[in-house]
């Protein structure tokens, strides 16, 4: 006799339903089903003291938790958890019991505790040092990295980075978060394809050694041009060491190849004999003003390296502080409206950063120490 045909099968002398998945399993009864089954518990509402007072009623007559439960229609957890807070100790600590008054102490005691507390706000002094420092061009995660690697406080006297950086989205701190000079910039990351170059200026950087790209060696460095407004002649020639990240501006009258490879040269004999140690490769761009450049490597050991056509990545540093420079110098301002001194002003804020890629010291300190090392040595 088929099953199929079947609408009830004796099998080891009980029915079971036509309907049922595997004639051969024998449904229970479930717990939805039982008579004092807890089918409507209350949700988000909280035990109040007459609730406590039954479950001490009934706890005081040896009912388990699920009794007590289903008499108040609540979860079993919740009954259990109860029963842990307001846990009492009876003769001489041989039994324990429950008490509804301490239970809704310890209740109302957590609730005072239950809420969001911005510990920022009673912390005033590093909230004052980070508003003196963000004043300067720091960044949120400068101000909390300096004043731990120069211990000026504990780690339990300041806030993180990311608690820094709530507070202003918050309004918690009178910072609007479009002061943050990057906060409009953040953009995803896509993939570059490297291009070859259409004219040939020197060596591409496909030829630079591979150490340079580590930053581990000191004397590399990449150049780029800063423009001003149309129609005015005076940039800013701007070369950036790899390593220290030390960033240096000048002012140049023209555009043209030979006034910038005359202000390479010249900041290049700055520093006399020790320049060929200092200056041991500069990394730049395809562009014009940058043609002649290899005529460096004439009269010092200065290696020139060009990067692929449209890969700014590939002096990223440079660019990046060049970035930083458009805080104070934004684009369309004629840098002949500028002073020397201004210049020189901005520089030495670029370079009195810290960093946290450099341990959050500054590319100042750091590149006075390579100087040092070098006159040492020779």
């Amino acid at each position: 006799m088929q099953l199929a045909k079947l609408s009830y099968k004796k099998f080891h002398g009980k029915f079971c339903d036509k309907m049922s998945l595997r004639p051969h399993f024998i449904r229970k009864e479930s717990t939805m089903e039982r008579a004092h089954s807890i089918t409507n518990t209350q949700k988000g509402k909280h035990l109040t003291l007459p609730e406590r007072k039954i479950i001490q009623h009934h706890y005081n007559k040896h009912k388990s938790i699920t009794e007590i439960a289903e008499a108040l229609g609540r979860s079993y957890n919740t009954i259990k958890n109860e029963l842990k807070r307001g846990k009492i100790l009876k003769y001489n600590g041989r039994q324990i019991g429950y008490n509804a008054d301490i239970g809704n102490d310890t209740y109302l005691y957590n609730r005072e505790n239950c809420k969001r507390h911005y510990s920022l706000l009673a912390k005033r002094q590093f909230i004052e040092y980070f508003y003196s420092h963000f004043a300067q061009g720091w960044s949120c995660d400068a101000c909390v990295g300096k004043s731990l690697e120069s211990k000026l406080f504990k780690r339990e006297d300041i806030v993180c980075t990311k608690t820094l950086y709530n507070a202003i989205s918050k309004g918690i701190i009178c910072i609007k978060p479009d002061d943050l000079p990057e906060k409009m910039r953040r953009k995803r990351k896509k993939k570059h394809t490297q291009k070859t170059n259409r004219r040939h200026l020197g060596r591409s950087i496909e030829e630079r050694p591979k150490q340079v790209s580590t930053r581990e060696e000191f004397g590399h460095w990449e150049a780029d041009l800063v423009v001003g407004a149309r129609g005015g002649k005076k940039v800013l020639l701007t070369l950036l060491e790899r390593k220290t990240r030390w960033y240096v501006t000048i002012a140049v009258s023209s555009r043209e190849t030979k006034t910038v490879v005359s202000a390479t040269k010249e900041y290049l004999n700055r520093f006399g004999i020790l320049k060929n140690q200092i200056f041991k490769t500069i990394t730049t761009d395809n562009g014009s003003e940058f043609a002649n450049l290899s005529e460096l490597e004439r009269t010092s050991k200065t290696l020139i390296y060009f990067t692929h056509p449209y890969s700014a990545f590939e002096k990223g540093a440079n660019e990046r502080h060049n970035r930083i420079l458009r805080r104070y110098i934004p684009k369309g301002t004629k840098i002949e409206n500028l002073t020397d001194e201004y210049i020189s002003q901005v520089t030495k804020l670029c370079n009195r950063l810290p960093r946290k890629i450099l341990g959050y010291s500054t590319p100042e300190e750091l590149f006075y120490k390579e100087l040092q090392s070098l006159q040492r040595k020779s």
